[in-house]
């Protein structure tokens, strides 16, 4: 069984290199555009980003943190790009939208990231490391493979617009495709947890970065 699964992903990577390379870019150029973003943002929009921060978790720190909502919200925000996405591969000129989505996803981790380390140095680039990186490892590759899912679905049906099939076989093609983004989603919904839920305790260890 784990062979086949093995060799089932194996064939998918090859058979979709391109669409990979092409969602890759996506994410390097949203993550490169977030970072460039915190380095055209001026003194005052700095401080301003970093007095909200320490705001933000200085509150959460002294007052219960409600990782229920929390994850809610971490839930509903992946919800909405996977909802986009899987609406984008259903129709050829949805291809760009992916793109863009992925993109658009992949700026808010560099913007994020790029921050933090650029303001807080050794203590932003701790805290990145062990609260961010986690299920930041995760999202990426989601968020590729919805890509590349939504994009080769958009493709496959342009190429085979001209052929004739069943209501059955429409609704098994239509059935695998969201099935496959489903499973996706599950797995961003086990990030979620983990920053939902181990994260908020993590936080507490980097008090003093943001003090």
């Amino acid at each position: 069984m784990f062979n086949r699964l093995k060799t089932d992903i194996i064939q998918h990577f090859k058979q979709n290199l391109i669409l990979y390379l092409i969602i890759g870019f996506a994410v390097v150029t949203g993550i490169t555009t977030g970072s460039f973003t915190v380095r055209a943002m001026n003194d005052s929009q700095k401080e301003d980003l970093a007095d909200y921060i320490s705001f933000f978790f200085g509150n959460s720190l002294e007052e219960s943190f409600n990782s229920i909502q929390m994850f809610l919200l971490c839930v509903w925000q992946h919800f909405q790009f996977f909802l986009l996405i899987w609406l984008s591969g259903l129709f050829l000129p949805g291809a760009p939208v992916t793109f863009i989505l992925v993109g658009i996803r992949s700026f808010f981790i560099g913007f994020t990231i790029s921050f933090l380390v650029s303001r807080y140095d050794l203590g932003g680039a701790l805290f990145v490391l062990v609260c961010i990186l986690p299920q930041t490892l995760l999202y990426i590759p989601c968020y590729m493979g919805l890509g590349v899912l939504a994009l080769d679905n958009a493709i496959r049906k342009f190429r085979t617009r001209k052929m004739k099939y069943t209501r059955e076989e429409n609704f098994r093609n239509f059935a695998a495709y969201t099935t496959n983004l489903l499973i996706i989603f599950l797995i961003l919904i086990l990030g979620s947890i983990f920053e939902s839920f181990v994260t908020p305790f993590l936080t507490g260890l980097f008090k003093w970065v943001f003090s």
